[in-house]
């Protein structure tokens, strides 16, 4: 498989999964009651949207940035990496199975400025040191805003197991 295959799939990715989490409900919780209780969380400045897939039986999840909340001082506020995702109920188990993941132009964008920052630093002695510095700062913005990300989809998990204790982050 050539890059530009790879680039392909990605670029045509409806999400990749970077969080995949199967979990029980407490005892006592119906399915629709856990989606009605993570409806009402608050993740401000951020929106869960649920679409429901009847025909599937999953709902989609997308995560938007609320454009009109302005936080002074954030610079990647807007940044989201955990943007698309699933989550579904099996009767068989009695688990939640929720999944989510980034866009796959996002993944795309990131990728293709790493190899570039990391072929002009191998081809170009000059630039090495620079240019690996570049990419550990991309690198860890990446990694930090996938951290948060991964919060709100905890507290969705938590939720599962008490759904009395709202917390948001």
């Amino acid at each position: 498989m050539g890059i530009l295959e790879v680039l392909y799939k990605l670029a045509t990715l409806d999400y990749i999964v970077l969080y995949k989490r199967s979990f029980p409900l407490r005892k006592g919780l119906t399915y629709e009651r856990y989606m009605k209780l993570i409806d009402e969380l608050n993740f401000s400045p951020y929106y869960i949207v649920f679409e429901e897939r009847a025909l599937f039986g999953y709902y989609d999840i997308e995560v938007l940035f609320d454009p009109l909340t302005i936080i002074p001082f954030s610079l990647f506020s807007n940044a989201i990496v955990l943007r698309k995702g699933k989550i579904r109920f099996s009767k068989d188990d009695g688990k939640v199975y929720l999944e989510a993941g980034s866009g796959g132009w996002f993944e795309l964008l990131i990728l293709l400025t790493l190899a570039i920052l990391i072929y002009s630093a191998a081809t170009v002695s000059n630039f090495l040191f620079p240019m690996l510095i570049i990419v550990f700062i991309l690198a860890g913005l990446y990694y930090l805003i996938y951290k948060r990300d991964i919060r709100r989809f905890q507290v969705i998990e938590n939720l599962a197991s008490n759904p009395t204790k709202k917390t948001s982050s």
